[in-house]
């Protein structure tokens, strides 16, 4: 405004607007209105491709609309039109930069045995891998791997805000607040708490170290009951009928279905007061990539995957529970804590630039590793390179043979899962 009076612009004849002259603020709402109709277009062509691939789910839809913005280029205007995309959970820099908060690490470096993570190694690796570091001979304090290898060597300390903890549903009153599935699955469920007992997984604690203690449930994913199902005809919803299945599975050469000790700290509030970074998982697409006519696959999968993962000791009172009428804490990442997923994936997407850095074509989804071959030698030679890699930073021991510690968690049988495509199309036709 000019002495109270509208400023105004000159656009000439040939102006969008036709006019000579006319208010800075009309103008303003006029450029408005066009960006407007070029966004509503580009949404009308989403939604022409969601009417045409025949797209009605919530997710059917959220896959379609990030594909197109990412096919289409939509680089400014698509960010303004649906909100930021997920990071890629191939990408470990787009996965740590989702949130670097969360790679906050502990104040003191861990006791020995605390874990069995192998930092000097980690640190080589990535060093080769990260031109960054490469070119200034060692791991540098302004790389995004910095915080990561502290969250090994200190531990993570969860991003738990703690005024925001409150209790988000009723529990049990007492100190065994455990849910009904922990007693269906009951001997099961002692055999799984044992082992991450003598795995270094737990550690006892007093009453009045708890901040919280918080209900476990036993869980048995719904791929492994389908798979149950269908593989030999059997339903698991209890004791019976997960030793029932694992026993026809076991017959015929088939992996075991799993039941997992899992922390309800949403129940507890820990969840709600913790930030979780949504991502994009690495999936089977990724891995079909880089399958050809008569290649050959190296497969292997990291047992116990999160529960390898140190906590910093600051972090442990967040994580008690109650079993045999005694408290332990939690001293590692875990199933139930939400930002895990992303904490432990961002993990995943570095051990994946260390093997491709290597020249080794490799996919994975959370603790499955595949990589191919032209020929079955090709296949384990490549799956030996990113087996190394993996045993280097600490999954596993030397020999490459199962032992108690969580230390060891790369299964050399993998070997055995090396098999030609073509025979695996004829397997599953």
């Amino acid at each position: 405004m000019v002495g109270g009076e509208p400023e105004h612009v000159q656009t000439g004849d040939s102006g969008f607007l036709g006019t000579k002259s006319w208010p800075r603020s009309c103008l303003w709402a006029e450029n408005l209105k066009r960006e407007l109709a070029v966004k509503r277009s580009k949404i009308q062509e989403v939604v022409d491709l969601w009417l045409k691939r025949k797209v009605f789910t919530l997710n059917g839809i959220k896959r379609s609309l990030q594909a197109t913005v990412r096919d289409l280029n939509l680089t400014e205007e698509g960010v303004e039109m649906v909100g930021m995309l997920k990071p890629d959970g191939t990408d470990v820099l787009g996965m740590f930069n989702a949130d670097p908060e969360v790679f906050q690490y502990g104040a003191e470096v861990l006791p020995v045995g605390t874990h069995h993570m192998n930092v000097e190694n980690m640190v080589r690796m990535h060093v080769e891998s990260c031109k960054k570091c490469n070119s200034a001979g060692g791991l540098e304090e302004t790389c995004y791997f910095f915080k990561m290898k502290m969250c090994i060597e200190r531990g993570w300390k969860v991003p738990v805000n703690e005024r925001r903890v409150k209790p988000k549903y009723k529990v049990k009153e007492g100190k065994d607040k455990n849910y009904s599935s922990v007693k269906l699955y009951e001997a099961n469920f002692k055999e799984e708490f044992e082992r991450m007992l003598s795995n270094g997984v737990l550690r006892e604690v007093d009453e009045d170290f708890a901040k919280v203690i918080s209900p476990m449930s036993a869980v048995v994913k719904n791929s492994d009951i389908c798979r149950a199902r269908v593989l030999v005809d059997v339903l698991v919803k209890d004791e019976e009928s997960l030793l029932l299945a694992n026993a026809r599975l076991k017959e015929l050469g088939f992996k075991r279905v799993k039941m997992r000790a899992a922390l309800d700290v949403s129940a507890t509030g820990i969840n709600d007061a913790s930030p979780k970074p949504p991502f994009r998982y690495a999936s089977v697409q990724d891995g079909l990539k880089m399958v050809t006519r008569g290649c050959w696959l190296g497969k292997t999968d990291v047992e116990r995957y999160f529960l390898c993962f140190p906590l910093a000791q600051e972090s442990y009172p967040w994580f008690v529970v109650f079993w045999g009428s005694v408290l332990y804490c939690f001293i590692r990442a875990m199933f139930g804590y939400a930002p895990c997923p992303y904490y432990t994936s961002t993990w995943g997407a570095e051990f994946l630039k260390w093997v491709t850095h290597r020249g080794v074509p490799a996919a994975f989804m959370v603790d499955d590793w595949l990589t191919v071959g032209k020929s079955k030698d090709e296949a384990k030679k490549k799956f030996s390179s990113y087996y190394r890699c993996l045993r280097g930073s600490g999954f596993c021991n030397g020999s490459g043979q199962r032992r108690s510690g969580p230390a060891n968690n790369v299964s050399r049988s993998a070997h055995r899962y090396c098999q030609n495509v073509s025979d695996l199309r004829r397997h599953t036709s």
